[in-house]
């Protein structure tokens, strides 16, 4: 019934282009500082055409992904699938892309198909636009590649651009550095001193020594696995 109605009706509404996972509408990009950068949006909105042609089930499609409805608009073929129990497989949804045609889907398998009228039946199958989606949608597709390229050429630029003010910034803040440098230099000689590994081993042997009864009688206490564990320096 709902083929039968578009080709007696001879009209349908075509969804806005809302992308999908793979292509946010409009594209997104993180800079080097963690911003986000919001690229153009492929401006595609809902629209009612008419159908100069229609063709159910037409066999001069490709086998592989024959659509329920061949349409004709301004803008030419369309491939129009009705989803009642199944939805359209990835796999006939990829080919009709790779061969750049339209498709669209609409989806009446939440209709309340018991007691439904036909004024019902044709206002979701010609005119609801929440019920519909685009599956292959080439120039819609095309759009969205271009402003993607044109996002990361923009963020790339950006990235430069930051990448370029913070070496100004290190260059600007060395002498800074080197005269606060110079006035911890003692406090930094004697810290580099003390984390040097022969210091540490010495201070090790110095409290192993001293405290030799308190660990033994700590190790004791412990499963005898665990002892290289508590032995492992740490820093």
């Amino acid at each position: 019934m709902a083929k039968q109605i578009i080709a007696d009706r001879r009209e349908l509404q075509l969804p806005a282009w809302n992308g999908s996972p793979e292509m946010p509408n409009p594209p997104t990009r993180v800079n080097s500082l963690g911003e986000t950068v919001i690229g153009i949006t492929v401006d595609l909105p809902a629209r009612l055409v008419e159908l100069t042609a229609v063709s159910i089930e037409d066999r001069g499609v490709a086998a592989d992904y024959r659509p329920d409805v061949l349409v004709r608009d301004r803008e030419g073929d369309l491939l129009v699938e009705i989803r009642v129990c199944h939805r359209v497989d990835p796999l006939k949804q990829r080919r009709v892309q790779a061969d750049g045609r339209r498709m669209l889907e609409i989806d009446l398998s939440k209709l309340p198909f018991e007691g439904l009228d036909l004024a019902s039946l044709e206002h979701a199958v010609l005119y609801d636009t929440k019920n519909r989606h685009w599956l292959s949608h080439p120039a819609a597709t095309e759009a969205w590649r271009a402003n993607w390229t044109s996002l990361k050429s923009l963020v790339a630029a950006m990235d430069r651009g930051i990448s370029a003010r913070h070496q100004e910034q290190e260059l600007r803040d060395a002498p800074l550095r080197a005269r606060l440098r110079a006035l911890h230099a003692p406090d930094l000689e004697r810290l580099r001193n003390l984390a040097a590994p022969e210091a540490r081993a010495a201070r090790d042997a110095e409290f192993m020594a001293r405290d030799a009864a308190v660990v033994g009688e700590a190790l004791s206490q412990l499963p005898a696995a665990l002892h290289s564990a508590v032995f492992c320096p740490h820093v």
